[in-house]
């Protein structure tokens, strides 16, 4: 029995992989074509490049429920173009032990896919658009996985962490004038109110050829510390946030009393997501022993096509509808799940 798993496991994963292949060219394709248009003003054919690489991972995590579902049907298609899955029924093997090679299949593609969710696509993603705006901005001088250093005529900023409302948390804001540096200022956060920064819990240093001032201050205003158009690039969507840090904003907004609802539907569609890849590779096996047994690949490609596109209509129904009345975030971000489950079990019975 565990060679026939490892037989199906291995032609689904295969047929995936071509499927997925062909969907990311054309995604490279395209999106590369877009960037073409913004080229110029130190923008050039190597960033343009760059910038599609680094949304690849994002892309992939976004067509992987419906690449996996056409590449399922595809592969058990071919089993069953050849009578192999006739043959597997006449040695006793059942829909249920098929269904158990696509379900291991299934759990391959959803360790990988909690890996881009949480781990990559995140982190490529914010860098792709940080890298894309340095090169029309200045100012930008280096972004790092844990830090963004700026610079701004003779000003060096550090900027420990962004968060999506702009507020900017442990700056050190660094002075130099010929080559001699002058101040430096520390600051626990800063926010930005009419036009101008709010600095909190500051300690300002300067520095002379005879001495060492040192004064601390609640709150001080800072007038060109950063550029609004700047913070906009730095500041780091909730989409370009891995699940701890997500989870930490969420907390944050909960401690200060602001809305958290948008943030726990984001957190909640990231958990459950990769699940529905799992529900729409099973629900490949009735749409193969039932009306496409016999059908071309033509037809079970437009077949997955309308499927995959039903399973994202129901996905955005059911998120804005937990955002206007008071559903449950978890609940909004599982319907989805939950309605094509009881569509795959239904269809499961009436095959079996």
């Amino acid at each position: 029995m565990w060679k026939l798993m490892r037989y199906i496991l291995t032609t689904v994963l295969l047929a995936i992989l071509g499927v997925t292949v062909v969907l990311v060219g054309i995604d490279i394709i395209f999106t590369f074509i877009v960037q073409i248009g913004s080229l110029g003003a130190g923008y050039s054919l190597l960033d343009a490049l760059v910038f599609v690489l680094l949304r690849l991972p994002t892309d992939l995590y976004l067509m992987l429920p419906v690449s996996a579902f056409l590449g399922t049907l595809v592969g058990l298609g071919s089993l069953a173009s050849k009578s192999e899955l006739i043959a597997m029924q006449a040695a006793g093997v059942s829909i249920y032990q098929i269904s158990r090679g696509v379900l291991l299949a299934a759990s391959f593609l959803l360790v990988f896919a909690y890996l881009l969710s949480t781990y990559i696509s995140p982190y490529t993603r914010h860098l792709a658009y940080l890298k894309q705006n340095q090169q029309s901005n200045p100012q930008a001088l280096l972004v790092l996985a844990t830090a963004t250093w700026l610079k701004s005529g003779d000003h060096f900023v550090y900027i420990g962490q962004t968060r999506p409302s702009g507020n900017l948390l442990n700056l050190v804001s660094f002075t130099i004038d010929n080559n001699q540096l002058n101040e430096v200022k520390m600051a626990q956060s800063a926010q930005i109110e009419n036009d101008q920064w709010t600095l909190t819990g500051v300690s300002d240093t300067k520095i002379s050829d005879n001495q060492v001032i040192q004064t601390t201050a609640n709150r001080l205003t800072e007038p060109s510390l950063i550029s609004p158009h700047l913070l906009q690039i730095i500041s780091m969507d909730p989409q370009d946030m891995t699940l701890p840090s997500l989870y930490s904003y969420i907390e944050y907004r909960k401690q200060n009393a602001l809305d958290i609802k948008p943030y726990k539907l984001q957190f909640w569609s990231r958990i459950f997501q990769p699940l529905s890849l799992v529900v729409l590779m099973l629900m490949a096996v009735p749409f193969v022993f039932g009306p496409l047994r016999s059908a071309n690949n033509g037809l079970r490609v437009v077949v997955g096509v309308f499927a995959g596109f039903a399973f994202y209509i129901a996905n955005q129904f059911f998120s804005s509808f937990s955002l206007l009345f008071p559903i449950p975030s978890f609940l909004g971000a599982a319907a989805p799940i939950m309605l094509f489950s009881l569509i795959l079990f239904i269809m499961m019975q009436r095959i079996n």
